[in-house]
């Protein structure tokens, strides 16, 4: 076709068609985390149109919902930001990106931007919350994560709302039937799980824990020992019968009882083993690893460290027990550095929290990543090392040594994501001066 000034070029035309439709391809992969799929079709995209909003926060998405690189995920939304600056998703993004870096003013700034120019986005309000909370804005944050989503519509971070139910809002408990409903992952309902416990002293009738299956023996033992804990249970909502009065979301408990740095100290330990600790001597000092968490999520690979990091630690075993307290699903290298430096391996693939707990009580101390272990160690009122992350996640503040959650928890933290050395590093010279 002939040029004219009256037309658009043919070649323009096609390359903006030809971005569009990489775009849409690469973001419904970036959605489903199918991400090594979608780099490749976000950057055509953005090649092709450079300047073009959408591109831009395509590769932003991509990178956020990777997390290895917050500085190009900030670049690309702010270059958003630039093209038009009442773009919500741009402010957001960029205020992700900004959070990662520990910069809390333009963190919560841009969020409430998104806010205002997006009001009905619950999945802003939900990464408010959280930043608020991780920068010490107790009551602010608590009030802003109250809004977080109760569908299925944002990135799996939704606060259990099933309708018909009646939310908890402090009404008086006594002779009513509660349940408390779990929300996101094992160690998430394990740091929550502390403000059961003030539920329980409201006197419900019925006191019920819809929480995940591998946690329910240790939450119903943690609870049973106390004044009406013969009221408490563990089923799901839908098993839980009829007259149920009131639902509470277990993320929702904080806000209720204006939880804080001051009053999370004072709940340590609120779970227990089943088992009471063995009489032993002094030596061998019996220290548990955990070293990676659950590939299913997203973000494992920033957290987790293979173990074959750990064996210039692993080979200082004198006066050392070393107890692994992953689950039993070892990768043959793994097992090869197991047997070779004599690693206790107790944690079989069929055990639950309170199987786990046994094992985790009869340690001198526990050196994790961010897993729900760091949770259960600390929970139990264990010294517990927790192996940060750069970027943290929010209940460990930032580039805090010490957490108000557990107050038996310290923490060392990366300098730079998927680079460990300094933190293993630091971890091991604090061990053998300790020891």
């Amino acid at each position: 076709m002939p040029s004219s000034r009256f037309l658009p070029p043919v070649l323009a035309v096609d390359s903006a068609e030809r971005s569009a439709s990489l775009l849409q391809q690469g973001n419904l992969l970036t959605a489903a985390f199918m991400l090594d799929d979608a780099e490749p079709l976000l950057r055509q995209a953005l090649a092709l149109a450079p300047a073009n909003a959408g591109a831009l926060l395509g590769m932003a998405n991509f990178y956020e919902r990777r997390g290895t690189d917050p500085a190009a995920q900030m670049d690309l939304a702010f270059r958003a930001l630039m093209v038009r600056q009442d773009n919500p998703a741009a402010h957001k993004l960029f205020a992700l990106a900004c959070r990662a870096h520990g910069l809390e003013p333009l963190a919560v700034g841009h969020l409430k931007r998104c806010i205002e120019l997006a009001p009905h986005d619950s999945n802003a309000y939900f990464h408010l919350g959280l930043t608020l909370l991780q920068f010490g804005h107790w009551e602010e944050g608590w009030r802003t994560y109250e809004q977080r989503p109760t569908t299925d519509a944002a990135n799996g971070y939704t606060k259990p709302m099933p309708p018909g139910t009646r939310e908890w809002q402090g009404q008086n408990l006594r002779g009513k039937k509660i349940v408390l409903l779990g929300e996101d992952g094992h160690g998430d309902q394990i740091q929550n799980m502390r403000f059961a416990r003030k539920v329980l002293a409201l006197e419900p009738r019925e006191l019920m824990l819809d929480v995940r299956p591998a946690l329910r023996r240790l939450f119903v033992h943690g609870l049973s020992h106390l004044p009406g804990g013969d009221v408490v249970s563990a089923t799901s909502l839908s098993e839980a019968g009829p007259a149920i009065d009131y639902v509470l979301a277990f993320g929702s408990m904080g806000s209720r009882f204006g939880a804080n740095a001051d009053s999370l100290s004072e709940e340590i330990p609120y779970l227990r083993s089943a088992v009471e600790p063995r009489f032993r001597p002094i030596a061998p000092v019996r220290i548990g690893i955990a070293w990676r968490g659950s590939p299913a999520l997203g973000s494992d690979r920033l957290r987790s460290i293979g173990l074959s990091n750990f064996i210039h630690m692993l080979k200082r075993s004198e006066g050392i027990q070393w107890v692994s307290l992953q689950q039993g699903d070892y990768q043959p290298e793994e097992q090869v550095i197991l047997r070779d430096h004599c690693v206790e391996t107790p944690v079989r693939a069929d055990f639950d929290f309170l199987d786990t707990a046994a094992v985790v009580a009869d340690l001198d101390l526990t050196i994790t990543v961010d897993t729900s272990i760091a949770h259960l160690a600390g929970a139990l009122g264990k010294p517990v090392w927790l192996l940060n992350r750069a970027t943290s996640e929010w209940r460990w503040g930032w580039k805090a040594a010490t957490s108000p959650w557990y107050p038996t928890m310290r923490v060392f933290n990366q300098d730079r994501l998927l680079d460990w050395t300094q933190v293993l590093r630091d971890m091991r010279q604090n061990l053998f001066s300790l020891l």
